[in-house]
């Protein structure tokens, strides 16, 4: 890598990296190595979601392995933000979570339970799981987060994932993999969200409030798929006479 193209793609200021606790050649270092072993990162991913499978609960899996640039462009711009952030060559397979990304999809809110437990039955948590959740969740939900061990997020632009930090060691070293899990109807939003927020050149105000309505139509869509999911077999004739507002209003409360 060339410093100085690097800094001016990446917009990174000449002296303030200078200021930092990580040197160029550190960093260097790191993006060769790291290049070096792609091969390994992407045959763990592939494990990964292959032993993922194995859970019924989840729908879909996509995984990713982190590019080589926008791991040291994370690691300068978390190292401005933490000083002891990366102190040594040594430190980025664990203090960069996220070299190896899988999201787990599920169809249903509930689901999640089975998931989880999957998850700290197979693995080790290198930090405590996190669950992002929404202004206006229900406590229900919450609880139920808090319940299985889960640190509690509210996220600013509503997201809603629950974020875990798996030990892995597909050779010598220990490595750390991101594991994102959430619905179907979270994962589109979310996915759009990011499109909008920082894909696109349009300015964010003036989508602003259309996504947050968007969000709540996915999280109503949620809600109604689990009620749905959990309705007798027989059906509940009584809840067609239902309009829109009470179906929803009965489905988040289940």
């Amino acid at each position: 890598m060339d410093r100085l193209e690097f800094f001016k793609k990446y917009a990174i200021d000449e002296n303030e990296f200078d200021k930092l606790n990580i040197s160029w050649d550190c960093l260097s270092a790191i993006y060769d190595e790291y290049s070096d072993n792609l091969h390994v990162y992407e045959d763990t991913a592939r494990r990964l979601a292959e032993a993922l499978n194995n859970e019924k609960s989840i729908h879909s899996i996509k995984y990713r392995i982190k590019d080589g640039e926008h791991l040291i462009e994370k690691i300068i711009r978390k190292s401005a933000q933490d000083p002891a952030f990366l102190a040594t060559y040594s430190q980025y397979k664990k203090n960069v979570k996220d070299l190896i990304g899988l999201r787990a999809l599920h169809l249903f809110k509930e689901e999640w339970v089975s998931i989880h437990n999957y998850l700290a039955a197979n693995w080790e948590f290198y930090t405590t799981p996190r669950a992002n959740y929404k202004k206006g969740d229900t406590s229900a939900l919450l609880d139920m987060y808090s319940s299985m061990g889960c640190g509690l997020n509210e996220h600013k632009f509503g997201y809603r994932s629950v974020h875990y930090h798996i030990l892995v060691k597909p050779g010598q070293e220990e490595m750390v993999a991101e594991i994102q899990v959430r619905t179907l109807f979270e994962e589109a939003w979310s996915e759009i969200d990011h499109y909008i927020r920082y894909g696109s050149k349009r300015e964010i105000d003036q989508a602003e409030q259309y996504l947050g309505i968007l969000n709540n139509i996915t999280s109503n869509a949620d809600a109604l798929a689990s009620f749905i999911n959990k309705m007798d077999a027989a059906g509940t004739p009584d809840n067609t006479r239902l309009n829109v507002r009470e179906i929803y209003k009965k489905a988040r409360n289940v």
